[in-house]
């Protein structure tokens, strides 16, 4: 039966049985049609209502997230706070992910996907952070979660759905806070992309700069052409090898 009730409890009922179909189904197999039979009301009042599918997605579809712990958690714990974070979501959350993740190939479903990401996980983890690259240290560790939350709810990784949750959250936790706050005593001065990207190679890089500006001049050529350096006058001579010096005296004789 239609229902007839008062225009705000119409719309509050249109409202909460979009978001259940929403979550349950994405946007693409919502119909309006399916809403209006699932609040009890005729379809044309969806459209007084909320003028088009489209806009009651995006009115319906607000994934949210309590931050406390990222702002209470010490800095170099970060990673560890943001793991236990992403593993206690579920419920509407996990609902309003895959319904914006499966939705995304409409641009205003798409925009509210980049508004999410921005101010659930960017913006939050930024205000955290120090230094020249704290954007883009943010960014980083807001692409990790969310590919964690895609590998769980998406792709339904078995293997990490299986594993302890203590020993997710350590592996996770590690890879944030080295994303977060990337250890830097002796790749201090090498730029945040190349450390984590190629951590050992910036390791070698930066130990090489520093023994190029610690070490004494070496053995061999560089010895050989510091004392040039320090003598400029004088006479270069050839050191030969036994038998060529042997087959000169010789000749000499």
């Amino acid at each position: 039966m239609l229902q007839t009730g008062s225009r705000v409890s119409t719309r509050e009922s249109i409202h909460s049985a979009a978001a259940r179909l929403f979550r349950t189904s994405g946007c693409a197999r919502t119909t309006v049609r399916r809403i209006a039979a699932e609040a009890g009301t005729d379809p044309a009042l969806v459209i007084r209502h909320f003028r088009s599918k489209e806009l009651l997605f995006l009115e319906t579809m607000h994934m949210t997230l309590d931050l406390g712990p990222l702002f209470d958690a010490p800095l170099d714990r970060l990673g560890e706070r943001l793991a236990e974070l992403l593993l206690d979501l579920g419920g509407s959350a996990r609902g309003v992910f895959l319904a914006l993740v499966h939705g995304g190939d409409e641009p205003h479903i798409r925009d509210r996907l980049r508004d999410t990401h921005e101010h659930l996980f960017v913006e939050p983890l930024r205000r955290r952070l120090t230094g020249p690259d704290a954007d883009l240290r943010a960014r980083t560790a807001a692409a990790v979660a969310g590919g964690l939350l895609y590998a769980l709810w998406v792709a339904e990784d078995h293997v990490l759905l299986r594993l302890d949750r203590t020993e997710l959250v350590s592996r996770y936790g590690t890879l944030l806070q080295e994303v977060l706050t990337p250890r830097g005593s002796l790749v201090s001065q090498v730029p945040w992309t190349a450390r984590c990207i190629f951590p050992a190679a910036a390791l070698i890089a930066s130990c090489h700069r520093a023994g190029r500006q610690s070490q004494p001049v070496g053995v061999g050529r560089s010895h050989a052409g510091a004392r040039r350096r320090q003598h400029p006058g004088a006479r270069r001579t050839r050191v030969r090898p036994p038998r060529e010096a042997a087959s000169m005296r010789g000749r000499e004789n």
